[in-house]
């Protein structure tokens, strides 16, 4: 019910996905085991790539514990496949095999061998738990219920099934050629950006190559299309038909009736880093650019495919060591116990919301049964029956990863499901993905789409960050590893509307408050046991405006249902317009667990229980006194109370009216409750709707696409909606039990029970005997107050969604697929409880319950009460209060001790009084230049009231560590392992700099390109240190990578110089302090889809080098001195020294795993400082890793002109950091040289679209009379323009062509 029940008959398949390999533990601190939830976990490569980048040598530097859990059963079980294959000792011959079985539409004999014997050994193996707890398999594969082993095992015997003798295979694969070739024609001129993704800054060059080959692979069936392949493969892959959505393809006899469930979009190498191999191609070959299709398949079956193939065997390779050293013992003559598996994965079966209340319900309350249904359209309970005393399913994890289930589920329902699951650690990552582009109010796909993820959260994320706990980390620093503006561009290049736009982001808890924290991180906010507190008033302001933009189209639907316009030819066709569309993510229900998750966040640290529930009540009373105000979405108003009912959130007088005691005294003149005993506030109407009736609106509900279903009870004086509904296939049973004998729930009512019998899904239903059985909840009073009442199943189409006249006889105005009568018991029964289960309030649980009290030295912090401002929408301040309780702090305050704050951490304050010290920590980061000190000398408390800094450029808190039991941990970087990523060779051609540069551009939006460029100031002193310092890396990364420019973005060029190559930050020679950073090659960051710089950085110290003479007599003295003919230096203020000696730290820490770690002298653990010093004259590095590996690489080994350096270095990542483009505009324009891309469409107004021929003025489109380049049609259009093209404007003026 946390999703609206869609009728979804032509669901895609995703056999794999379409985007490259992802480390799930890049953000964790290293080296300590990982617990990792998968939702919507797809193919196993981000797993293989997860287990590949912790592996170095033969040992994984971590216990890895992966639950998966996807609804398609058919993903699962080619999971297990390919896993307990890598699992043979001959597992090297199976990789061709593996790769065609896992890939191809077509496999050849070979492949089939291995599948029919491999199927069979899982056959053996999964006759049951117990078989499987038995079988080799079981030390690193479990599942978490018989449910999930039925389902992949099913799928194994149609695998088997399936595997046909040649005569046979030949019709099948024809029939499935006949499928592939139209969904293949369906693409038409759609571009698909999936596979081009892969390449990564090299899209552009790949993209006629990558899309020549989706298309050879959609023709052929087969990733390697050369005539050997093709002729070979001869049989119909039985793992690719097989889905929820694909037809059966042994029965129709009509090869235009088989469904292919395959996604159409699907490209086997876009699931692979290509980037490097397109930079190996010769970028310069003016036929890569041609439409030659023999040079497009060359590159492809000679460099592409094979790139491709050769990671899938290596990652597999990883696994398969991995796995087969399980159990086996040491040597004779050692000590040690036999080895364990370094990673283990546990699957279930099901919808991801659903597993993860039954987690939280297993969790609560210890028990293995669980009232959440498995999947929508089922009433099977998820239940843990394959757990046992020595097996356990985890209900918290370091990292929970989302797919791009936010696109299908909401961004609220996931966090307001996976949250709870989440570690309170500051540490622990939660990822969500997104693909599917959004479009603002004027239609625009890309403006809408930059601004897509706050639409998505319907709210300020910063207020976002304090209702549930967890803010994205680009979003507190600023900054991210991946570029965002190259899809968007792409699509401008090609001049086709954006069909995808991906982004990934990383959700935290906020920053500890402290630089040095425990073993666990605290309970609330990842280190402070506190809540946040609003003004109850000011919560329901919050809470109403993300209602309204979670449903703010009900009306508009519901409103265009009672005009259809009529379109297309001959005015037979209803259409319903993207003004009155309405998201399918979320129903009253999902709205009422947000709110669950809000309560238990912000009423956490209420100071007793009496004051927390006046204070909440309070704020649900303003709530729905707000909701009831206005006309907007009443239809749906009882269906959210019913929900906070259920939940113990609230119970509005809708649900009890002040008369509803003496309706009930009269409850026997209504039919309805005739008979009742007590009547509860809410009752459950079952409808069933009559099977045949199903298979006649099939055909147009199938039309509609996926339409959404929901429920209504009207009447003359009532019309509601339900949106919350449950259903399933089957039958329902009435209970005649005499009322006061045993007959359950009933019981207590003295009223009817209906039992559901389940029948097997939409079989059931064509085979005749199964009815549609749906259950929502209601308030009971609806009834009293009409007794002559309907029901009805209603349909609530998509945004664009079309249908004939036929569809409208069939469904009526209205689109009831089904009403009855309340009083017609055939088909309606109002019962105290769902037929399908007992009806479960789930509050989304408090992640792992309440921690010990964080230690205080002076005092204890209450709440942080949070002000809002006058519209409801934005944080104005935070203010925290601390009572000071040590005798002597209090003493000091009381004798007028000097008070002062300093940042403690981006998160956290720190206050100093008379040689005492108190931290006061925050949610969100603290705008320190604004806060304000309110002291209590006679009280004795002191408050520090502060605005949020929506951006963290604050001045020691750009790049956070933070140091823990297991060492160092990065916040807001992600790590990364150097000597995996490959090294450009240098210079690649003359033509590298097409992508280096724009991909190193792309990090600067409109606004920090306008301040670099003098034309606007920057906000801060400390915004423009980093500012500052990523135009250095850009100068760093693309100079190191032969960037032939004179100036880069206004710094001194490097001129026709490549890596490697030497900086100076400062000027050693004349400065006590400077930084020399010395960069050995550029690498791919393949996963970021970015570069790095493969550098290694030295302070010069006086302590390190004396001044002159002296240093000249020291070779380390002698070799900076030699350094002055190929230093390329770089000058840095004072502030923009500080960012750098904030930087190096987390760009050295980001790269350390399996080099070096930090020992027990390590220098920051003893100051318990991270950078060590930002001051002048000292290195803000500790020692640990200096030298390290340094004489591996060819400067620095012996004999070479960095030998001297060698040991006093330390290697460090320089990577871009990237505006996000959910907060900056114009991200990626500076790639294309300053320009607007909406300079191409030189022929229409740049603010409404409109081409000269339907512009408002006669004379044509009129020029900005500053750029004399973007064009409009109106005075008005321009001044709405303005906020977008004002930052443009400028550096338009400054490139446009005399």
């Amino acid at each position: 019910m946390s999703c609206p029940l869609l009728w979804s008959e032509n669901e895609p398949f995703y056999p794999y996905g379409d985007t490259s390999p992802v480390c799930y533990t890049q953000d964790l601190v290293d080296g300590e085991p990982a617990s990792i939830l998968l939702l919507g976990c797809g193919d196993p490569m981000s797993i293989l790539q997860t287990l590949h980048a912790n592996t170095t040598g033969s040992q994984c530097s971590r216990k890895l514990d992966f639950t998966c859990c996807d609804h398609e059963g058919g993903v699962l079980a080619r999971n297990v496949f390919l896993l307990t294959c890598l699992a043979d000792d001959y597992v090297l011959d199976l990789l061709p095999s593996l790769w065609n079985l896992f890939f191809d539409f077509f496999i050849d004999k070979s492949s089939v061998t291995v599948l029919f014997v491999y199927c069979g050994k899982l056959l053996d193996a999964s006759k049951s738990l117990e078989t499987w707890d038995a079988s080799p398999y079981h030390g690193f594969i479990k599942f978490s219920d018989t449910n999930t082993l039925s389902v992949v095992r099913g799928h194994w015997e149609r695998y088997l099934a399936n595997i046909l003798p040649p005569e046979d295979a030949n019709h099948l694969k024809d029939r499935f050629a006949s499928a592939t070739h139209r969904a293949q024609t369906q693409h038409g001129s759609w571009f698909n950006y999936s596979p081009v993704r892969s390449a990564g800054p090299l899209a552009s060059f790949a993209m006629r190559t990558m899309l020549h080959g989706f298309r050879k692979f959609w023709e052929t069936g087969v990733t390697s299309h050369d005539c050997e392949t093709i002729a070979r493969a001869q049989y119909v892959n039985p793992t690719l038909v097989h889905s929820r959505g694909a037809g059966e393809p042994g029965t129709p006899e009509d090869s235009d009736t088989f469904k292919l469930g395959v996604h159409k979009g699907l490209y086997p190498p876009a699931r692979f880093y290509l980037a490097k191999a397109f930079a190996t191609l010769n970028l310069a070959e003016p036929n890569l650019a041609q439409k030659d299709s023999s040079v497009q398949d060359a590159s492809l079956l000679k460099v592409v495919v094979p790139a491709a193939q050769k990671q899938f065997f290596r990652l597999c390779m990883v696994f398969s060591r991995a796995i087969r050293q399980v159990g086996r013992p040491a040597a004779a003559d050692s000590t040690e116990s036999p080895s364990h598996s370094p990673i283990s994965l546990t699957f279930f079966c099901g919808d991801a919301l659903a597993f993860c209340k039954a987690l939280q319900h297993h969790r609560d309350k210890n028990e293995l049964s669980t009232p959440f249904a498995s999947a929508p359209w089922s009433a099977t309970r998820i239940v843990f029956d394959a757990l046992s005393d020595s097996s356990s399913i985890p209900t918290s994890f370091d990292v929970i990863d989302t797919s791009t289930l936010t696109d299908d589920l909401g961004l609220l329902n996931i966090l307001t499901h996976t949250t709870p699951l989440l570690k309170r650690s500051s540490f622990s990552a939660l990822y969500t993905e997104t693909l599917a582009p959004c479009r603002d109010k004027d239609g625009d796909a890309i403006a809408g789409t930059l601004r897509s993820l706050v639409r998505r959260a319907c709210c300020d994320l910063g207020t976002l960050a304090l209702l549930l706990g967890v803010v994205p980390a680009s979003y507190v620093s600023g900054f991210g590893a991946r570029p965002s503006g190259f899809e968007m561009m792409a699509h401008r290049m090609v001049r086709v509307p954006l069909s995808q736009f991906h982004e990934r982001l990383v959700w935290r808890r906020p920053m500890p408050g402290t630089t040095v924290v425990g073993s666990q991180s605290g309970a609330r906010g990842g280190g402070a046991g506190y809540g946040v507190e609003f003004v109850p008033e000011e919560l329901a302001g919050v809470l109403e405006g993300v209602y309204r933009r979670m449903f703010g189209r009900e009306r508009g639907l519901d409103e265009a249902m009672e005009r259809l316009s009529v379109g297309g030819a001959g005015g037979d066709g209803r259409r319903f317009s993207d003004a009155a569309s309405v998201g399918t993510c979320y129903t009253q229900r999902s709205y009422a667990e947000l709110v669950a998750a809000i309560r238990e966040n912000v009423c956490a640290g209420a100071p007793n229980a009496e004051e927390m529930e006046a204070s909440w009540r309070r704020t649900m009373d303003a709530l729905l006194e707000l909701l009831r105000g206005e006309g907007d979405g009443q239809r749906y108003f009882q269906d959210l109370c019913v929900q906070l009912h259920l939940l113990g959130l609230h119970t509005a007088d809708v649900i009890q009216p002040p008369a509803l005691d003496e309706q009930r005294q009269n409850c026997d003149s209504s039919a309805v409750f005739s008979g009742w005993g007590t009547i509860p506030a809410t009752v459950c109407v079952v409808l069933v709707v009559p099977g045949q009736r199903v298979r006649e609106a099939k055909s147009s509900l199938d039309e509609l696409g996926t339409p959404t279903l929901r429920c209504e009870i009207f009447g003359s004086a009532t019309d509601q909606a339900f949106a919350s509904i449950e259903a399933a296939y089957g039958n329902v049973l009435v209970d005649t039990t005499a009322p006061g004998e045993e007959n359950g729930v009933g019981d207590r009512y003295r009223c009817k029970v209906v039992r559901f019998v389940e029948s097997d899904g939409e079989r059931g239903l064509k085979e005749g005997g199964s009815d549609l059985v749906i259950s929502f909840q209601v308030p009971a009073a609806i009834f009293m107050a009409e007794p002559a009442l309907s029901v009805a199943l209603a349909v609530r189409p998509q945004a664009k969604s079309s249908f004939g006249s036929s569809t409208e006889s069939v469904l009526g105005p209205k689109l009831h697929v089904f009403s009855s009568r309340v009083d017609d018991e055939r088909h309606v029964h109002v019962v105290a409880q769902s037929p399908f289960h007992p009806e479960c309030a789930s509050n989304g649980g408090t992640g792992e319950g309440s921690s010990a009290d964080v230690h205080r030295r002076v005092g204890e912090q209450e709440n942080v009460k949070i002000v809002m401002d006058d519209k409801h929408e934005k944080v104005e301040t935070m203010s925290v209060r601390v009572d000071v309780v040590g005798a002597d702090a209090r003493e000091a305050l009381a004798g007028g001790a000097a008070v002062q704050m300093a940042l403690a951490s981006g998160c956290a304050v720190r206050v100093l009084w008379g040689g005492h010290t108190h931290v006061h920590a925050f949610p969100l980061p603290v705008d320190i230049e604004k806060a304000k000190l309110r002291v209590a000398r006679r009280s004795s408390y002191i408050e520090v009231v502060a605005p949020v800094a929506t951006v963290m450029h604050t001045h020691n808190m750009l790049f956070p560590i933070f140091l823990t039991p297991h060492g160092p941990a990065l916040w807001n970087m992600p790590r990364i392992a150097l000597d995996k990523l490959p090294l450009l060779v240098l210079p690649n051609n003359e033509h590298v700099s097409r992508w280096i540069v724009p991909c190193t551009d792309s990090m600067f939006s409109l606004r920090e390109s306008a301040i670099l460029d003098g034309l606007r100031p920057a906000d801060t002193d400390t915004h423009r240190a980093f500012l500052d310092v990523k135009n250095a890396l850009h100068t760093i990364i693309a100079g190191a990578a032969r960037i032939p420019s004179p100036t880069v973005n206004g710094i001194p060029g490097v001129g026709h110089r490549t890596a490697p190559l030497v900086f100076g930050l400062g000027n050693p020679r004349e400065v006590r302090c400077a930084t020399l950073v010395f960069v050995t090659g550029v690498r791919l960051d393949v996963a970021a889809h970015s570069v790095v710089a493969d550098a290694w950085v030295l302070t010069v110290t006086p302590a390190l080098l004396p001044r002159r003479p002296a240093s000249l007599a020291s070779p380390l003295g002698r070799a900076v001195w030699d350094l002055a003919d190929e230093l390329v230096q770089l000058n840095t203020d004072a502030r923009e020294a500080r960012a750098w000696k904030h930087l190096l730290p987390a760009a050295v820490e980001r790269c350390r795993a399996g080099r070096w770690a930090h020992g027990a002298a390590c220098e920051y653990r003893v100051r318990e400082a991270v950078p060590l010093t930002v001051g002048d004259e000292t290195d803000p590095l500790c020692s640990c890793g200096r030298g390290v590996g340094a004489g591996e690489h060819a400067p620095f080994r012996a004999g070479e002109r960095w030998h001297a350096f060698a040991p006093h270095v330390t290697r460090a990542a320089l990577s871009p950091l990237y505006a996000p483009a959910y907060m900056e505009s114009g991200v990626g324009v500076a790639a294309f040289g300053g320009r607007d891309t909406r300079m191409e469409e030189r022929d229409v107004c740049w603010a409404c679209g409109k081409p000269p021929r339907r512009a408002a003025l006669a004379t044509g489109l009129q020029v900005c009379g500053k750029c004399r380049v973007a064009k409009y049609c109106s005075g008005p259009c321009q001044k709405k323009d303005w906020d977008k093209h004002r930052w443009a404007c400028a550096i338009l003026k400054k490139n446009a062509p005399s």
